[in-house]
């Protein structure tokens, strides 16, 4: 695996959380970089166990839209403790999100506002880059993204139109592009139009620890690279430098921290 190939947003499998006989196969013998992301709190403790056994596992740290009623009444204190402790964590997945996934209610919809406005605060007092998840409330989304304004953060899964794009660079934001954009010739557009220096790349695998440092999670990634500089036309060196230095960038306030 000689290119430097990052995967801005990734998962692990809940049965592989169990799997410390696993931990082993972590090898720390790549440049890549993998950022694996928590959706509740109970997946916390074992994301960072995972990412102290290599280095170019960056730990993301976050209750998903999906997940509020999964939350308690402590887990911003727990969050804060582990940004306290952890100088080379981030917030994410975080987000608002009103799809078939949640119920489309008033009170859904207050509790997601709640617990994304307090790990926004989180991220924002302890300068931590964000990967956000926002399913059809835009428009909530910037009402808050407007009064609190982040300092690094990434729209992971971006499959939106270019004005919309327009509106998250306006805020300084990165855009992830996984499989489902690079799937489908309506997003080509945006694709081909965003500025290469504002671009990440992501899996959105859901995947065991064994696979995290594997040929087949590494083959998964450069697909996308590779589709990513077939509809942009250059070549997937030019892709990959310029993603590795949009990463770094992004990750600039917690990578050094390692």
């Amino acid at each position: 695996m000689s290119d430097i190939l990052h995967d801005a947003h990734f998962h692990i499998l809940d049965k592989s959380f169990s799997d410390n006989k696993d931990l082993h196969l972590l090898k720390d013998d790549s440049q890549s970089l993998f950022l694996l992301n928590g959706t509740e709190p109970k997946y916390w403790d074992n994301i960072i166990k995972i990412s102290k056994h290599n280095k170019r596992i960056i730990p993301f740290l976050g209750i998903h839209p999906w997940y509020v009623s999964n939350s308690f009444n402590d887990y911003i204190k727990l969050l804060e403790n582990y940004l306290i402790d952890i100088s080379y964590l981030g917030i994410g997945e975080i987000g608002l999100d009103f799809s078939s996934h949640t119920k489309e209610n008033e009170v859904n919809l207050n509790i997601q506002e709640e617990i994304f406005y307090n790990q926004l605060m989180l991220a924002i007092k302890y300068k931590r880059p964000i990967s956000f998840h926002v399913i059809k409330k835009w428009d909530r989304f910037f009402y808050f993204l407007k009064k609190y304004t982040p300092q690094k953060f990434m729209i992971h899964g971006f499959t939106q139109s270019k004005e919309l794009a327009k509106e998250i660079l306006n805020f300084g934001g990165y855009i992830s592009i996984g499989l489902r954009a690079i799937s489908k010739e309506s997003y080509y557009e945006t694709i081909r139009w965003l500025p290469i220096d504002k671009i990440l790349i992501e899996s959105d695998e859901t995947i065991s620890i064994k696979d995290i440092c594997s040929e087949i999670h590494y083959s998964k990634i450069k697909s996308i690279y590779n589709q990513l500089a077939i509809i942009r036309g250059v070549d997937i060196s030019e892709i990959a430098l310029s993603i590795n230095n949009n990463i770094n960038n992004y990750l600039s306030d917690i990578v050094n921290a390692r």
